[in-house]
């Protein structure tokens, strides 16, 4: 269902509560049945968990990071760079992606989510787009499944990926904002970041009209973040390879972790 009923208390909760278990509580290597399981459900006989280490990767988003995103427009592009400090090496290492938008509806008491069928999110692997599955994780929060890129990380080693995310043009006209969440960031929190939905005049005022006189919003608590500038500074010879980025020496706030760690 897109709209659920929710109280004031009960929404802030579930904010802070949906993106902890989509970026912080699961598996690195996330996946559909990793997710399902975070939130209760039964997982697929296939899904196998990852070890855990004592400490988790780490991410950052890289700079310059999309403001906007239109509905039926072009898609945007989301470097996200994530740093095994853990102390041990990752056979199978994914990055960490989910989404969240949730805003009022025209009846009272209900919220307009973000649904899989809203977005389309890619990868660049071995030179060419890929599109990643994108599920219901912890409603309303979205979980991106980029298990197929998974791959080796040493310990002390990042790899940067590439995604680009579109909006459909039939994203519902309350939606306002879409938060992007990457994982844990190197200072605590989430490392995480928020587009504006950038919609036409025309396409704004339906959804102004729906909005009763006088309406208020159900709240929402901002979730705990970490910015792209501070996470993980830009890094000179990008490339768009997935996973081909290896911080070097100096680079710096993901490099500083792994230096007080020893």
């Amino acid at each position: 269902m897109r709209t659920s009923a929710v109280s004031r208390p009960a929404r802030r909760a579930a904010v802070v509560a949906a993106a902890a278990l989509t970026v912080g509580a699961v598996l690195p290597v996330l996946s559909a049945g990793t997710a399902r399981a975070a939130c209760g459900d039964t997982p697929p006989a296939a899904a196998s968990p990852a070890p855990r280490h004592t400490t988790d990767p780490v991410a950052g988003f890289v700079p310059p990071l999309p403001e906007t995103a239109a509905p039926g427009g072009p898609a945007v592009e989301i470097a996200l760079e994530q740093a095994n400090f853990t102390g041990a090496p990752y056979e199978r290492l994914a990055p960490q992606l989910a989404l969240f938008a949730s805003e009022s509806s025209a009846e009272p008491g209900r919220l307009v989510n973000l649904q899989p069928e809203d977005v389309t999110v890619e990868v660049m692997r071995q030179g060419a787009w890929q599109q990643l599955p994108v599920h219901q994780g912890c409603d309303p929060t979205l979980t991106v499944d980029t298990s197929s890129v998974a791959e080796p990380v040493p310990d002390g080693q990042a790899h940067r990926y590439l995604f680009r995310l579109a909006l459909t043009a039939s994203l519902p006209a309350e939606l306002t904002r879409i938060d992007v969440l990457g994982g844990p960031g190197v200072a605590g929190g989430t490392a995480s970041f928020t587009l504006t939905v950038e919609r036409s005049a025309a396409d704004a005022a339906p959804a102004a009209a729906a909005a009763p006189a006088g309406a208020v919003p159900v709240g929402t608590a901002p979730v705990a973040s970490v910015t792209g500038a501070a996470a993980a500074p830009s890094l000179a010879g990008f490339g768009v390879v997935t996973g081909s980025a290896v911080l070097a020496a100096g680079s710096g706030a993901l490099l500083v972790r792994r230096s007080r760690r020893r």
